[in-house]
């Protein structure tokens, strides 16, 4: 029995249909980090990444703060 799919099923591994999903969608839309019940204690964090890049939300203050996940002495 053969079965048809809208989706080619390469979409599902190719690097191409990936190269465009996080063009199109990753680098172009809020993405979910957590709930704020992670959070518990001021300076609680949590490390995120996606694909190369790599984030860190954390809570200071009662206020949420995201920061690329980078070496500080990296770009001086």
């Amino acid at each position: 029995m053969t079965y048809r799919t809208i989706t080619p099923n390469k979409s599902y591994y190719s690097e191409e249909t990936y190269s465009e999903d996080l063009a199109k969608i990753f680098k172009n839309e809020w993405i979910f980090a957590g709930l704020t019940s992670e959070f518990t204690n001021n300076n609680d964090y949590k490390v995120i990444n996606i694909d190369y890049l790599s984030a860190i939300v954390q809570l200071t203050s009662n206020e949420f703060k995201a920061f690329l996940n980078v070496c500080a002495h990296r770009h001086s």
